[in-house]
């Protein structure tokens, strides 16, 4: 944008500031109050940031150790232009241009989707979204299958969804078992099965992946103001199997390549 086009004009003068030459997170003080800190800066680089042994030009060093940024982390810590990947699934501006107020009035059909930890010390993530619009984002951490299921369940009586999405595998199964009992609408979604356009996409998987990426690049869904779930879904990629159809990397490979998993991306997207 115009913004973008002035930093790279001869007839502006552009001065970048980093969080990581910010007084507060250089002396581990607040000298400036109510600014950035280190502590924050510490936490987005676990959260936004993966360690490497082979840096390049994006790179940066932390405590004697290197580490690649995501895009989030490049314009909102270190305050410089992310450069994106040609196979990177959705861009950092289709998602900040979603971070827009909601309309006074909306409509549509009420959706919670739910990424189940497989894990206790994992989180397990929940989006509520009203039509395309992503109204809220809840993670709880270290729960057992019941405790998880009453979460779910006071969430579609309070928010009167109309229906809930969770995955049937692994301890989803369990969750799922639990809320039909009690009479929720919900459906178990097993991701591995053939997708809907099956010559485009090789499961369902990645076909609902894909689905946020259109409503994104679109311009038809609406995201909160909510940077780690930007993080989450600005951190896959994608590419083609040898019939040509549409691969999204599965969750085991994002945690292996970040160190973390995007468990809030994957919620909005089992919403879909």
């Amino acid at each position: 944008g115009p913004f973008f086009d002035s930093t790279q004009q001869s007839s502006f003068h552009s001065i970048r500031i980093s969080c990581l030459d910010h007084p507060n997170v250089l002396t581990g003080t607040e000298v400036i109050p109510g600014a950035v800190s280190r502590q924050w800066v510490e936490e987005r680089i676990m959260d936004w940031c993966h360690p490497t042994n082979n840096p390049n030009e994006r790179s940066f060093q932390w405590k004697g150790k290197w580490y690649d940024p995501l895009p989030v982390f490049e314009a909102r810590v270190l305050g410089r232009p992310p450069v994106e990947a040609e196979d990177q699934l959705i861009p950092l501006h289709w998602a900040t241009m979603a971070q827009r107020p909601l309309a006074e009035s909306y409509s549509g059909e009420r959706v919670l989707g739910l990424d189940i930890a497989r894990h206790g010390a994992a989180a397990s993530a929940m989006v509520y979204r009203v039509g395309d619009h992503v109204i809220l984002v809840k993670k709880q951490r270290g729960n057992d299958i019941t405790t998880t299921a009453d979460w779910l369940l006071a969430e579609i009586k309070e928010n009167e969804a109309d229906v809930a999405y969770a995955d049937e595998g692994g301890l989803g199964g369990g969750v799922v078992d639990i809320c039909i009992r009690a009479g929720a609408p919900i459906q178990a979604v097993n991701v591995q099965r053939v997708a809907m356009q099956k010559t485009r996409f090789a499961n369902l998987y990645h076909e609902m992946w894909w689905t946020v990426r259109e409503k994104l690049r679109t311009g038809e869904m609406t995201l909160p103001y909510d940077d780690d779930l930007v993080a989450d879904l600005t951190s896959i990629n994608y590419t083609h199997d040898h019939l040509g159809r549409i691969i999204v990397e599965d969750k085991e490979q994002r945690v292996k390549r970040l160190g973390r998993s995007p468990d809030a991306g994957d919620a909005l997207a089992m919403s879909y």
